[in-house]
């Protein structure tokens, strides 16, 4: 059968995307380390408003969509997915990052929260931001209600020296900014181990980036079934 200039399907699911942050395409700095390039983001993402994230945002929504993705699992800290996805034509999940050390009532609110072509969840940014208390509630939450979790993790240099020795460019940033990391269950311990250790991985987790893992780590991830 001849369908003509095309190819028929399945629709792609792209399972890690930000799409907040569309508006910041090629105006961060990638050779300056990984805290040079976040402290850029925040700076830059602050600047811009609202307005101009939720613009540029539908924009890449829509490219999504004509490049054949009808899935997504969007991270946002803005809680603006649903102005994003109206009328996108795009699915999937919605997922509301979690950083720093409080454990905030509003966690409830964004695991309820219904949209026509998303549901929600919710998901720590990374091992080395939000801190484990904060982490373990998150997955409680949505684990209860048989969510999925996205959390990146080993993602670089910096993350994994500051899990295994508590110490260095990482932990110096996160002190600038008042995040009190002393009752974290860091130490001596991969980025993988760590949150396999505090119970975060399982069959509904998705662990994203894993760019520094080992052996171990790789193992941890398949006897847990986490997906990658």
């Amino acid at each position: 059968i001849d369908h003509g200039p095309g190819v028929i399907m399945p629709p792609l699911v792209n399972a890690h995307v930000h799409l907040e942050l569309s508006a910041l395409k090629n105006s961060l700095p990638f050779d300056k380390g990984f805290k040079a390039w976040v402290r850029a983001l925040l700076e830059k993402r602050q600047a811009l408003g609202e307005e101009r994230l939720i613009k540029e945002a539908r924009k890449a929504a829509g490219d999504l969509f004509k490049s054949g993705n009808l899935y997504v699992g969007d991270i946002s800290t803005l809680g603006i997915a649903e102005q994003i996805f109206e009328n996108s034509g795009l699915n999937g999940i919605g997922f509301h990052e979690f950083l720093g050390a409080g454990i905030d009532a509003i966690v409830e609110n964004f695991l309820t929260r219904k949209y026509d072509s998303l549901c929600f969840s919710v998901t720590g940014h990374a091992p080395h931001s939000t801190s484990t208390q904060l982490l373990k509630a998150l997955k409680k939450g949505s684990k209860s209600r048989g969510l999925p979790f996205s959390i990146h993790v080993a993602e670089s240099d910096d993350e994994s020296e500051f899990i295994h020795d508590k110490k260095g460019q990482w932990a110096n940033f996160l002190t600038s900014r008042g995040i009190d990391f002393s009752s974290w269950e860091i130490g001596s311990k991969t980025p993988v181990s760590y949150l396999n250790d505090i119970g975060l991985l399982d069959p509904l987790t998705i662990a994203v980036h894993l760019l520094n893992v080992n052996g171990n780590d790789l193992k941890i991830i398949a006897d847990t079934k986490s997906k990658v």
